[in-house]
């Protein structure tokens, strides 16, 4: 509880330096997802019993939709409450939500947990600027 006391009241503040290097990876990491799921997407189709491009598709796009849609409203949230514990509730829930992906039973399912974490709200663009 002491880290979190620190965030609330300010104490320990980071330099330029450090904030951008923490922005940067929090960018990688969800650049980096996005990627990632385009170089395996034929694995996924296959170790869901060969899923059909229909459905594959979703996993992609879904990711897409999501994120245009709520842009403008997480760039609100953002502009609203503290930039740090929005990007520590977004890494925490994409972590999450990652492992969940990983543990997907369906295409269904995995679509559902790609759209939670897209919308982690700490990793909307808006939120990290």
């Amino acid at each position: 509880m002491p880290i979190l006391d620190r965030f609330r009241r300010g104490v320990g503040t980071a330099t330029p330096n450090q904030v951008l290097a923490i922005v940067c990876v929090g960018i990688c990491l969800a650049n980096l997802d996005l990627f990632i799921v385009n170089v395996a997407l034929p694995n996924i189709a296959q170790d869901f019993g060969h899923a059909s491009l229909d459905d594959m598709s979703w996993v992609l796009n879904a990711y897409a939709i999501a994120y245009a849609a709520l842009l403008v409203f997480f760039g609100r949230l953002a502009e609203r409450y503290r930039r740090n514990m929005s990007f520590l509730l977004g890494v925490g829930l994409f972590t999450v939500a990652s492992a969940a992906c990983g543990a997907a039973s369906s295409v269904t399912t995995l679509v559902i947990f790609r759209l939670l974490k897209r919308n982690s709200p700490g990793f909307s663009p808006a939120a990290l600027m």
